[in-house]
C-alpha cells in the first residue's frame, strides 16, 4: 500500500504508470481483478492513475491518456486536488486525499520491457 505519488514512482520504475481505463469492459476487469488479487488488504479500493493535481477543476491520467471514460461513483467530492481510486466491489470510483495508503494498481508497458541481448 503506497501513496498515489509513491505508487506511481513505483509503477514508472517498472516501465509503467498507475493504470488508466478507457471504457467499461476495461474497467470492470480491473475492478474485478483487484478484489482478487487484494482479498485480504483490509481495504476496499485502490489507486488508478487518474487525478487533479494541474487543475483542480480537470482530470487527468499519469500517462497522459485522454481522461474519456469515467465511472464515478456519484460527482460530489470529484472537485479539489484529489486521485482516482477504483471500487472492488463495483468498479465505481472516488476521488480521494492523494495521501492516503492504498493497493494500486500499475499498467506496464510490455514493448518497452523487451529485454536487450546481453
Amino acid at each position: 500500500m503506497s501513496k498515489f505519488m509513491n505508487a506511481e514512482s513505483h509503477c514508472r520504475r517498472l516501465i509503467g504508470h498507475l493504470a488508466s481505463l478507457s471504457d467499461a469492459f476495461t474497467n470492470a476487469y480491473v475492478a474485478q481483478q483487484a478484489e482478487k488479487l487484494f482479498q485480504g488488504s483490509g481495504t476496499s479500493d485502490a489507486w488508478l492513475g487518474g487525478n487533479n493535481l494541474k487543475d483542480p477543476t480537470s482530470w487527468t491520467w499519469t500517462d497522459n491518456s485522454p481522461f474519456a471514460f469515467t465511472n464515478w461513483a456519484n460527482s460530489s467530492g470529484v472537485q479539489g486536488n484529489k486521485c482516482t481510486a477504483i471500487g472492488f466491489a463495483n468498479g465505481l470510483w472516488m476521488a480521494d486525499d492523494c495521501f492516503e495508503s492504498k493497493p494500486y494498481i500499475c499498467l506496464i508497458d510490455d514493448a518497452a520491457r523487451t529485454l536487450q541481448p546481453t
